[in-house]
């Protein structure tokens, strides 16, 4: 059974003391997962976001999964597991990742110059739109995304 979400509230740490992003909900997997330390699990996760490949990274990661027709994402931390709807995985990954970004920005955090960084906003724009694109529109984004050596 799939977690139906209520009130996940997930936020920039304006103190930047032990964590970048906070998270309050009544699930401890989403408030493990998204309680983001550092820049690395976004490197290494916000492709796997976008075109939904399964993801790993130290303790944490996601699966995508299709039951009864009802597409599904299984997310885990450590050796706890929750089950949501895809369409709210996109919904919370979109706004973490625009959190991220207006959080960088806000605070002039140093990983905007890092090499990875606007191909993870190209990340967050195609989440964004992702849907309302056709196959050939998708194909041509990744395409240019690609030209640029990310």
């Amino acid at each position: 059974m799939a977690l139906i979400l209520h009130d996940v509230n997930i936020y920039w740490n304006e103190d930047i003391d032990s964590v970048l992003v906070k998270v309050e909900s009544t699930d401890d997997v989403l408030n493990s997962f998204f309680s983001i330390k550092d820049w690395d699990i976004i490197k290494a996760m916000h492709e796997a976001v976008v075109d939904h490949d399964d993801f790993s990274f130290e303790s944490q990661g996601f699966s995508f999964v299709c039951s009864n027709g009802v597409d599904f994402v299984d997310l885990f931390f450590e050796t706890d597991e929750t089950r949501i709807h895809l369409e709210d995985f996109n919904s919370l990954m979109q706004h973490l990742f625009d959190l991220m970004i207006d959080g960088a920005n806000e605070d002039h955090h140093s990983v905007r110059y890092e090499p990875w960084f606007e191909h993870f906003t190209q990340s967050a724009n195609l989440l964004r739109v992702g849907e309302s694109l056709s196959d050939s529109e998708r194909y041509a984004y990744e395409a240019s995304i690609a030209e640029r050596g990310y």
